[in-house]
């Protein structure tokens, strides 16, 4: 989820990708996340993310899995192209995205939120708890 140099919320995303793992939910999200930020004109210089197995996949460049390969090899081309940097993240320090995984899988479909005024109620205190630290 995109952010600015303050640390609020540019742009967001609730999709949903249906059946399937964890990991594959993860590189579909990365890559989602990267053509989204691309398409809107938002500048990445970092992607944080909470799925250390995601992080060590692209950091050492290897596919985690032959069912995500097609998202993986997309979402690798942009961060080499862009060199975007993939550090890992505590799940605690981004529960807006949680928040937005949950709100998808719920409704069953896919949202765009184009400033952290719209987002669902759901990431309301999520928002706050991220960017006080609280």
């Amino acid at each position: 989820m995109p952010r600015d140099s303050n640390g609020d919320i540019n742009l967001g995303f609730a999709f949903y990708y249906g059946r399937g793992n964890n990991m594959l939910a993860e590189v579909r999200a990365l890559c989602d996340g990267l053509r989204l930020a691309d398409y809107h004109g938002l500048p990445i210089s970092i992607v944080h993310s909470d799925s250390l197995a995601l992080v060590h996949s692209i950091n050492s460049n290897m596919c985690p899995s032959w069912k995500c390969i097609w998202w993986w090899r997309i979402a690798m081309s942009f961060l080499c192209k862009t060199n975007i940097k993939m550090v890992h993240a505590y799940r605690e320090t981004n529960r807006v995205a949680d928040a937005l995984a949950s709100y998808a899988c719920d409704r069953g479909g896919s949202s765009v939120f184009r400033s952290r005024s719209y987002l669902p109620s759901i990431c309301k205190g999520p928002v706050l708890f991220d960017k006080t630290g609280s």
